[in-house]
């Protein structure tokens, strides 16, 4: 049991990175937790970095923060997407810190800023700043998941909003049986959202980029997988369809892959500011021998293959930093239109020959203001809550973390894990390479969520399965909350059980559609009465 501080404290909150829905219910919980102390008091920096910088510092109250409490954005205080990185950014931090005499800041955000805190929390020991730090996780992207954090904020209602879009679309799809939607999805460098996304709506096909990655796949032979499921679909009668697409799918396709690291590169060499990036892409774009003299011969031949507006994408679409903005790159309509061009040729040789109708969408900046999901506001004030738990205990560079989030909130395990065990040595955008930081965490291939997704998707091809489970429920009976399905694939042994015992008969449901020997479909329908009897036999035992 922590215990509890007799000390005033002074405790700041800072919001950086990309917006997630449930982040008001952070200020929530540290209002609780202040509620229930007569020594403590909050502050925020509005709008982020900006407020640290500028001296913008405001206390928060309960009378302030009521009209915001439960609801999506960040528009109480603000948030910055800048970075906590350079030395002039650990000065100012350095100047609130002691001007404001705090014990201790929360830093909100993503992996990035897990890294950056893990450095200004040294920066302040170097420099004899009391000040403590303490990290939450928060972005819809789901990329911090593993044995100490289950999950992030804003991913259980980033990845319904999805849901609902995807959902109408497939419904749209199934009732005008004519257009092929290509979906991409934010979601950063790994597939986690995707993957959710398509538990919850079962489309056609879903792209996994750590899959495509481990293959080895070209984007040819993804665009060849694709027109295979269109060509059979349509010969069957169905010319229509939905694929969902990971963000950072291109950034796992190998020669792109290199591509955009070249890119990057040249990009971070010697350009100081957004209007020479400008120059250099339009420079790039518009003379070819200049392109050609920056990139290697591999890289130049595959550039060259992009359609006019992918090339620009690529050239203009940058960070700060100089990296890649993934979520501007409309790899959705690089796909669709690469797929439209294999149909072309196989409705020229004969094999192919329906029409082509794709519709491109991009879901990301929907779901990350939105209302959050009951799972989230829970979320949002435990961690806030827990913030103010650990300051108050002398914990320093932690993050909070919660565990068992598939039981109820109240069955729920809060703690602190130190900054420093998640620190690898492995390349991110955006840090030197020499420094140690925390990587996002990729779909696991071995992993319980995507065994699974394997062992359904397959039916998803030829039989539609649609799914289109509507929009976030705020009221459900004895205020349940609904886990998300990858964290419950994760962390529910009857559930994995339950949803493999699904996909095994979902599955035989769509061989046996297909089999032409009369006999086999007796032995499964045997084999499946005598499973049904088992289960009916034993549940009467137990509650004899």
């Amino acid at each position: 049991m922590l215990s509890k501080a007799s000390s005033p404290q002074r405790i700041a909150l800072l919001q950086l990175g990309r917006p997630a829905p449930g982040c008001n219910n952070i200020v929530d919980g540290l209002l609780r937790f202040a509620e229930q102390r007569e020594n403590v008091k909050l502050f925020g920096f509005i709008n982020g970095l900006k407020g640290m910088l500028n001296d913008q510092v405001v206390e928060m109250t309960r009378e302030s923060f009521g009209p915001y409490n439960n609801l999506g954005g960040q528009d109480y205080l603000g948030r910055s997407e800048d970075v906590l990185r350079t030395p002039g950014h650990h000065e100012a931090a350095i100047a609130a810190a002691k001007k404001y005499d705090f014990d201790g800041i929360v830093i909100v955000g993503a992996t990035h800023t897990m890294t950056d805190v893990s450095v200004l929390a040294e920066k302040f020991l170097e420099n004899g700043v009391k000040t403590r730090l303490i990290h939450i996780p928060a972005t819809v992207d789901g990329n911090i998941h593993h044995k100490y954090i289950e999950t992030s904020l804003g991913y259980d209602t980033a990845s319904k909003v999805y849901s609902q879009l995807i959902g109408n679309m497939l419904t749209d799809s199934a009732s005008a049986i004519k257009y092929w939607y290509f979906i991409r999805l934010m979601g950063a460098e790994p597939t986690h959202l995707a993957m959710e996304c398509a538990l919850k709506t079962q489309p056609n096909i879903v792209l996994v980029s750590e899959e495509c990655a481990s293959r080895n796949e070209t984007l040819t032979d993804i665009v060849n997988k694709i027109a295979d499921v269109c060509e059979k679909r349509a010969a069957d009668g169905n010319n229509y369809g939905c694929v969902l697409i990971p963000e950072g799918l291109l950034s796992f396709v190998s020669a792109f892959k290199h591509l955009i690291s070249e890119f990057n590169q040249i990009f971070r060499e010697g350009v100081t500011s957004q209007d020479e990036q400008q120059k250099l892409a339009h420079k790039m774009y518009e003379s070819d021998e200049f392109i050609k003299g920056k990139l290697t011969p591999w890289s130049y031949s595959l550039y060259q293959t992009l359609p006019d507006f992918m090339k620009l994408q690529l050239l203009t679409e940058r960070e700060l930093e100089g990296s890649v903005k993934l979520s501007h790159i409309e790899t959705e309509k690089l796909v669709a239109y690469l797929v439209d061009e294999e149909l072309k040729k196989r409705k020229a040789a004969g094999t192919y020959k329906a029409a082509f109708a794709p519709v491109t969408h991009f879901f990301g900046y929907q779901g990350r203001c939105g209302h959050p999901s009951l799972f989230d506001c829970s979320l949002g004030s435990t961690y806030g809550f827990a913030a103010g738990v650990l300051l108050e205990n002398g914990l320093n560079a932690v993050t909070v973390t919660i565990n068992s989030v598939n039981l109820a909130p109240s069955e729920w395990r809060v703690g602190g894990v130190p900054i420093l065990s998640l620190l690898k040595s492995q390349p991110k955008s955006g840090f030197p390479s020499t420094q140690l930081v925390v990587n996002s965490e990729m779909v696991d291939l071995e992993g319980k969520p995507y065994q699974h997704l394997k062992s359904v998707q397959r039916s998803w091809i030829s039989v539609d399965q649609y799914k289109n489970p509507g929009p976030i429920q705020f009221y459900l009976k004895d205020q349940q909350h609904e886990v998300p399905m990858v964290i419950n694939q994760l962390y529910n042994t009857t559930t994995n059980i339950s949803e493999e015992i699904r996909g095994l008969c979902a599955s035989i449901q769509n061989d046996a559609l297909f089999t032409e020997h009369q006999h086999l479909l007796y032995a499964a329908l045997s084999s499946l009465k005598s499973a049904k009897q088992v289960i009916n036999s034993m549940s009467n035992q137990m509650t004899d």
